[in-house]
């Protein structure tokens, strides 16, 4: 059987999906036992290879959004 390659999402549709895991990622209690509760969670889409990063952060850290 074959199977069709799934359709892709517009932009905004990808945007949100890509905030929702970090907004998860950001309430997920283990994490929050092993880095704490300050910190931020930077998200970083690549589009071209379609990848995303999430990063964690200090929330005074104030340093590029790249990798």
């Amino acid at each position: 059987m074959k199977k069709t390659p799934p359709q892709k999402m517009s932009r905004s549709v990808e945007d949100i999906y890509v905030m929702r895991i970090a907004d998860l990622l950001s309430d997920d209690p283990i994490l929050l036992d092993v880095i704490g509760h300050r910190f931020k969670l930077v998200a970083e889409c690549d589009r071209e290879r379609r990848r995303v990063t999430y990063q964690f952060r200090a929330v005074d850290d104030d340093g590029p959004g790249t990798l």
